[in-house]
Order: structure tokens, then sequence, then C-alpha cells
């Protein structure tokens, strides 16, 4: 396996993506054959659904205490033009302010990171 985080970044010309598919190319004369090989990528994971209890309907299951740590987990947010997005969620039976954390990337690549902290109303 090739591992992308210890080769030369400088030799990296472009990257390309389809669903769970990153593409690297490098820059010609970087000193790489021209052949598909695999490799390690740290901190990339494919999409995937996360699980979301719903709360609408009355179960006997909801009874019990809700004490989850991850509350929400969206692989997917599509912005509107002015860079916002509007979330809905149920938080768990936990303490009264929750930490929000925001990781993605937006239409160029760019990485977007943001930590919020947000209360929760009865």
């Amino acid at each position: 396996l090739w591992e992308l985080n210890s080769k030369d970044p400088q030799a990296v010309g472009e990257i390309d993506t389809a669903c769970d598919l990153i593409a690297f190319w490098t820059k010609p004369g970087a000193g790489y054959a021209p052949s598909a090989t695999s490799f390690i990528l740290r901190g990339y994971s494919p999409m995937r659904e996360f699980y979301s209890p719903k709360y609408d309907v009355k179960l006997p299951e909801h009874e019990k205490e809700d004490y989850r740590v991850t509350l929400h987990w969206q692989p997917e947010i599509q912005t509107d033009e002015l860079g916002k997005a509007h979330l809905e969620f149920y938080t768990s039976d936990v303490g009264a302010v929750k930490s929000i954390h925001i990781e993605g990337l937006s239409s160029t690549g760019i990485p977007i990171v943001a930590d919020r902290k947000i209360g929760v109303k009865d």
C-alpha cells in the first residue's frame, strides 16, 4: 500500500473525486510510475448512513433515557447561495448545552471546520 501522508505533497498535480473514490494524479516528472495503486488515506471515510431516532411517534422504547454521545451525523449538507443550511435533529437527555463540530469541503475543495455550542430547550 502506498501511504499518501509519507509522500511529497508537491508531487500531487490534481485530485479528483467520484462516489467513494479519490484519485491523486502526480505531476509529470515527479518520479512516480504512471500506474494505479492502492494506498492508505488517513482521516477519510466513505459516506454512510448514521442512526438517528425518530421521536415524532411515541413508542415504548422512547421511555428509556437517551444517552447518545453523537446526536446527528449527516455526510452531505447542501447550503444555499449565502452558505447557510437548516438542520433538525433530536438531542439526548444529557446536559443542556451541546457542542457541534462541523467538517467538510466547499464545492471548490476548500476545507471547512467550525465548532459551536447550542443550548437545548425542554
